[in-house]
């Protein structure tokens, strides 16, 4: 089992409807691939956390990498894992529009990442706590 582990920033911005485009088609590819895992967005960049086998995460990488939402994308960290510490799939996010209701970014957070390793767990609070 391998756990890669991104950031990227934003092109451009991503309307509601955008991101839950997006949200629906991580979810179907990532289900086929059986790929689980995080991601968090906050209004200007990606952080994620995917899990499953060697294949079906280089693909999966691959196809964010040419994705053109996603610029600087940088690769945070790739390891052999024995568990999935995220035995799901969600995306948690602030939303950035003026006047919306603003997600509790840190609270999601921190009930996603209960099974994760500390470093992991570490990183995605710290990207929450600075939204």
């Amino acid at each position: 089992m391998r756990q890669l582990i991104y950031i990227s920033t934003v092109r451009g911005s991503q309307s509601d409807n955008g991101l839950a485009q997006l949200l629906a088609v991580s979810r179907m590819n990532n289900r086929q691939d059986d790929v689980t895992g995080l991601l968090l967005y906050n209004g200007n960049r990606f952080l994620q956390v995917l899990e499953g086998s060697d294949l079906a995460l280089t693909h999966t990488y691959e196809r964010i990498a040419t994705d053109e939402r996603h610029r600087s994308l940088v690769l945070l960290s790739d390891r052999e894992i024995d568990d999935r510490e995220f035995g799901d799939w969600s995306m948690a996010f602030e939303q950035d529009s003026a006047g919306a209701d603003f997600a509790d970014l840190a609270g999601q957070v921190e009930r996603a990442v209960v099974q994760a390793s500390p470093n992991t767990k570490a990183l995605f609070e710290s990207f929450a706590k600075a939204a």
